[in-house]
């Protein structure tokens, strides 16, 4: 700079980032903040490089980074509060985010929020995050719902009946992924000595990258079964079959496409049976049978096995009760991956009848899908 005027222009502008940059070297005894809710898709190029560069365990949202940078302003044994999004808590893309946590901080206290209970559309968790590890502290845990809350405030707390818990965070460890489920009973913990992902494959996915030309209703071309093949495609809600409206175009030149764009199944995932569900849901998930040849997209996952009996055995397990219990205990949000379902207990019981019950409930469930137009088999109304 050549003269006293760009100077102290140069000092007015280099002050408030001198000053930000104190502010941000110091340490705290207390951090107490929202910080901003951010995924990885809305940041911009240079945000993106530097948070993938410096905060890789929380690179999925700007609010997982600042979680990491609150525990590094406090002081040994000092406490990071914030309120989040309440996906850090179960998300894969937050596991080795919740490893370090579990392994180098002590959650002190988590208060967890159902969808809309600030507002929002989305569940969310104000938690305190201690600066130490101490080795069997039990941290407190509440859970508020929508329905808990008057004039912006819980009309209890602790709410009676909701999950309220001390347990020590170390017990997440023995959950596949490290999930922050608080609310489980021992037993319900020890349950994950086996799990679904020892006994079924992730099938992979198959992606067109353009929908609009390799994708039809079945109704909308002539089903030649070499040139258009079953496509699994999402849908609504439904247990045990159905979902299978659409077909894709299946031609070599095709195949070659999907392929090119690392879109192709692997050709076990298609011969072989299994399950597969919707991957986006607002409540409870419909898992239905997947038939030998047929194939499926990336927003309809699929879990494959060679036995069909051990499919409707699985389908029995994650169509229940229990199987919903436990998947709401790996991610309760609205999206459900084949990691997530083979992160599922898997008990396996000799001798049980689960497999026939299942397989009529399949045939029952075939014959209210047939009983629509749009169905891939329909031959007549059942009333006729």
């Amino acid at each position: 700079l050549s003269g006293i005027g760009d100077s102290k222009h140069a000092a007015e502008i280099v002050a408030p980032l001198v000053k930000q940059a104190t502010i941000m070297a110091r340490k705290y005894d207390v951090v107490v903040t929202n910080p901003p809710y951010m995924g990885a898709s809305g940041m911009g190029e240079k945000l993106s490089r530097f948070v993938k560069d410096n905060y890789p365990n929380s690179k999925s949202d700007l609010f997982g980074v600042f979680i990491e940078k609150g525990n590094g302003w406090v002081k040994q044994n000092g406490y990071n509060c914030m309120v989040t999004m309440q996906s850090w808590m179960f998300l894969s893309s937050f596991e080795k985010l919740r490893k370090s946590i579990i392994e180098n901080k002590t959650i002190a206290c988590l208060m967890h929020m159902e969808n809309m209970v600030m507002g929002i559309a989305f569940g969310t968790a104000v938690t305190v995050f201690g600066n130490a590890v101490l080795k069997g502290y039990k941290g407190t845990y509440n859970h508020i719902k929508l329905e808990d809350v008057e004039n912006a405030q819980p009309k209890q707390f602790p709410v009676p009946g909701n999950r309220f818990a001390q347990v020590s965070a170390e017990s997440f460890t023995k959950i596949p992924g490290m999930p922050i489920a608080y609310w489980l009973s021992p037993q319900s913990v020890d349950n994950f000595d086996n799990t679904v992902g020892d006994v079924f494959t992730s099938g992979g996915r198959n992606k067109t990258h353009n929908d609009e030309k390799y994708t039809r209703y079945h109704w909308e071309v002539k089903t030649d079964t070499q040139k258009w093949r079953l496509y699994l495609n999402g849908g609504a809600f439904r247990k045990y079959y159905g979902n299978n409206t659409e077909v894709v175009l299946w031609t070599k030149d095709a195949v070659q496409e999907y392929k090119s764009h690392g879109g192709l199944l692997k050709s076990s995932s298609i011969s072989n049976s299994g399950i597969y569900w919707g991957k986006i849901t607002s409540n409870n998930i419909g898992f239905l049978y997947k038939d030998k040849g047929w194939i499926f997209s990336s927003v309809a996952p699929a879990l494959i096995h060679d036995d069909p009996q051990i499919c409707y055995y699985l389908l029995g397990i994650v169509n229940s009760k229990i199987g919903q219990f436990y998947l709401r205990v790996i991610n309760p949000t609205m999206t459900t991956n084949a990691g997530d379902v083979q992160a599922l207990p898997y008990i396996e019981s000799k001798g049980t009848k689960a497999p026939s019950i299942v397989k009529k409930s399949i045939t029952i469930s075939k014959s209210d899908w047939d009983s629509f137009e749009t169905s891939w088999d329909f031959q007549h109304h059942p009333l006729i």
